[in-house]
């Protein structure tokens, strides 16, 4: 039985006046995937705000699922990379399906968190991105490890100033991934969610994550101590 298909819109708006709109198939009876999760529509939300941020620049999101964050991403003029497991062609199709409807430019392809090394011989991976994002990519500990390989292998491919910029829902109080920061190398700080488009976060907390390796050879970004809130993070470097 094929499963039905459902087109949500999306809205974001600013005081500024900037407003977009994205339009996203989901599947509610699939796989977990194929539709809007709370941790997207926060990290959303937080790249609509921070635009300036995140236009015209490099953009990989790992675990995309619908796409919306990318999405968003494309339609305020970055270039943007959409990835998921091979393992669910169901859910790249689904990408697909709102990239064109969205008439938007970005790139859906597959890309394993257990042997990511091959994306790097990509054509489109180029010199690496400005930011890699992932929205609830933190649902599964079985995957944590596997997860956090692929960051730091993306990011030290990447520029010096590059970010990991995820958006997760706090599931257990008792979890944490401080060990496979330290292991892969990496760094992360809160950033506040709580004072843009009046979404309430809802348990949603974003964090962004850099190559502390890289650093310290010389990036010249200081890194907040790991659950120290800051502002927005930090622009793109022409």
């Amino acid at each position: 039985m094929q499963t039905k298909t459902t087109l949500r819109s999306v809205t974001f708006d600013e005081p500024s006046g900037l407003t977009t709109t994205v339009l996203v198939h989901e599947q509610a009876d699939a796989a977990y995937g194929c539709y809007i999760w709370p941790s997207a529509l926060i990290l959303s939300r937080f790249i609509h705000h921070h635009s300036a941020h995140f236009a015209s620049s490099r953009i990989l999101e790992l675990g995309c699922g619908t796409g919306l964050p990318g999405l968003l991403a494309s339609k305020l003029g970055a270039h943007v990379i959409l990835t998921d497991s091979p393992t669910f062609p169901h859910v790249l199709a689904l990408a697909r399906l709102n990239v064109d409807t969205n008439r938007v430019s970005a790139i859906v392809a597959p890309l394993s968190w257990t042997d990511p090394t091959p994306v790097v011989a990509e054509p489109w991976f180029g010199g690496g991105f400005d930011w890699i994002t992932g929205a609830d990519v933190f649902y599964d500990p079985a995957d944590f490890d596997d997860l956090f390989a692929t960051v730091a292998l993306l990011l030290r491919r990447s520029r010096a100033e590059a970010r990991f910029l995820t958006a997760y829902q706090e599931r257990s109080s008792r979890r944490s991934v401080r060990h496979l920061m330290d292991k892969w190398g990496l760094g992360g700080r809160l950033v506040p969610v709580s004072g843009f488009g009046g979404l309430d976060p809802a348990g949603v907390r974003v964090v962004a994550v850099a190559d502390e390796r890289g650093e310290r050879e010389g990036a010249g970004q200081g890194q907040a101590g790991a659950g120290q809130e800051e502002g927005a993070p930090p622009p793109r470097q022409q």
